[in-house]
C-alpha cells in the first residue's frame, strides 16, 4: 500500500485534531505540537480515542477527551524516564566499582588487558584499543623516537604521560571509567562464575537474573534517552522474574482475604505469572527497586515514584497500561 499523508502545517495538524472532536484551544494546540510534533503527541491520544467494532483504533476523539489530558499523559511518561534514568544510573556506576574491585583483586590491575582475559569475546583487545584503553605511538620518522599520541583525555593523558614506560593499558579501576554500558555489561556476562556471583551478591540477586536485568535495563536507557515511550509499551527484551528458588517474593501472589500478598496456595506456578507483566514497564521498575536496595540503600527514589504513580492516579491516568498490579506498593518487593 502506497502511504498518501500529505504534508500539513502545524495550524492544519491542529484543525485536523479538533475536527476529529479533541477539545482544545487552537492556540494551545498549536504550540504543543511545534513543541513535541504530531507523531510524538499522537501516541498519547490513544487512550482518548473511539475505537471501531473490531477494536480498531479509529481517527475521532471519545467525549471529554481534552488537549489538558493528554499533555498530562505526556508530562506523566517523561517523568517515568527520568526516574528509570535515575535509577539506571545509579546502578551503572555500582556495576562498575564492583568490577573494577573485583577483577583487580583477583587479578591485578592489568590482567584484564590479554585476549586470554576473555577467550570467548571476540574482537575483545580490539574493543580495548577502541575507547582508549591502550596507548598508541607514533614513530618520528626524522629523529627515530617514538611518542605517545595524547586521547585529549586528561586522565588517560596523564597516566600514560607517567607510567607510560612501563604499561600499555590503563589499570582497570582507570578503564571501567571509559566502558560504555555495553562494554561493561559483556565485561560482567564474560566474567568467571565466580567473579559473577561475587558481583551479584553485592547487588543482592543471583548472577542469572543480574544479567538478564543488565541487558532489559541497557534497553530501557536506550529507549529513554531517545525519548521513546514507556507508559503503555511492550518491551522485548523484558527482564527475567527470578524463580522461587532464587527469591520467592517475585511469585507471590494478592489475597483478597488476607489483604496481603502470599505464598500462592498450589504451589508456585510459572515465575512471573502472579502479579507483574514481565513486558511492560512496572516490572523494570520493581527491578530497579530491588536493586537500589543495595546499590542506595538510603535514595528516596521509590518515595519519587510513589508519588509520580499517585499524581497520575489523581489525574485519571490508566496505572494498568503500566503493567502494574493492584495493591503494588505493599508487594514484597517494592516495600
Amino acid at each position: 500500500m502506497k502511504y498518501t499523508e500529505p504534508y500539513l502545517t502545524y495550524e492544519q495538524q491542529a484543525q485536523r485534531l479538533l475536527d476529529a472532536g479533541l477539545l482544545a484551544e487552537k492556540a494551545d494546540l498549536i504550540q504543543r505540537l511545534r513543541d513535541v510534533g504530531y507523531y510524538r503527541l499522537s501516541a498519547y491520544m490513544a487512550p482518548y480515542r473511539v475505537y471501531d467494532e473490531t477494536g480498531m483504533m479509529t481517527e475521532r476523539f471519545s467525549p471529554g477527551a481534552t488537549l489538558e489530558k493528554v499533555w498530562d499523559l505526556y508530562l506523566f511518561d517523561r517523568q517515568l524516564r527520568l526516574l528509570f534514568m535515575d535509577a539506571i544510573e545509579r546502578i551503572e556506576v555500582f556495576l562498575r566499582v564492583k568490577i573494577a574491585h573485583i577483577h583487580t583483586r583477583k587479578n591485578g590491575p592489568f590482567g584484564y588487558a590479554d585476549a586470554s582475559y576473555f577467550p570467548l569475546w571476540k574482537g575483545y583487545m580490539q574493543r580495548l584499543e577502541e575507547i582508549k584503553l591502550k596507548k598508541k605511538i607514533k614513530l618520528d620518522h626524522k629523529s627515530g623516537t617514538k611518542q605517545v599520541i595524547p586521547t585529549g583525555i586528561d586522565f588517560v593523558d596523564s597516566f600514560f604521560s607517567k607510567y607510560g614506560d612501563e604499561h600499555d593499558y590503563l589499570p582497570l579501576w582507570f578503564a571501567v571509567g571509559m566502558f560504555d554500558y555495553g562494554t561493561l555489561i559483556y565485561f560482567f556476562n564474560h566474567s568467571a562464575g565466580t567473579l559473577k556471583r561475587e558481583i551479584a551478591n553485592e547487588f543482592g540477586v543471583d548472577a542469572g537474573s543480574l544479567q538478564s536485568w543488565l541487558f532489559a535495563l541497557r534497553n530501557m536507557r536506550n529507549l529513554c534517552a531517545h525519548h521513546g515511550r514507556v507508559w503503555n509499551n511492550l518491551f522485548p527484551s523484558s527482564p527475567h522474574i527470578p524463580s522461587p528458588s532464587h527469591n520467592r517474593l517475585w511469585s507471590y501472589e494478592y489475597s483478597e482475604k488476607a489483604k496481603k500478598w502470599v505464598r500462592p496456595a498450589k504451589g508456585w506456578g510459572k515465575p512471573g505469572q502472579h502479579g507483574l507483566n514481565a513486558g511492560m514497564c512496572a516490572a523494570f521498575l520493581f527491578v530497579c527497586r530491588q536493586l537500589l536496595k543495595s546499590v542506595a540503600p538510603t535514595s528516596h527514589w521509590k518515595e519519587r515514584v510513589e508519588n509520580c504513580l499517585h499524581a497520575a492516579q489523581l489525574k485519571g491516568i490508566p496505572l494498568a497500561k503500566t503493567g502494574l498490579p493492584e495493591h503494588w506498593e505493599s508487594h514484597p518487593i517494592w516495600i
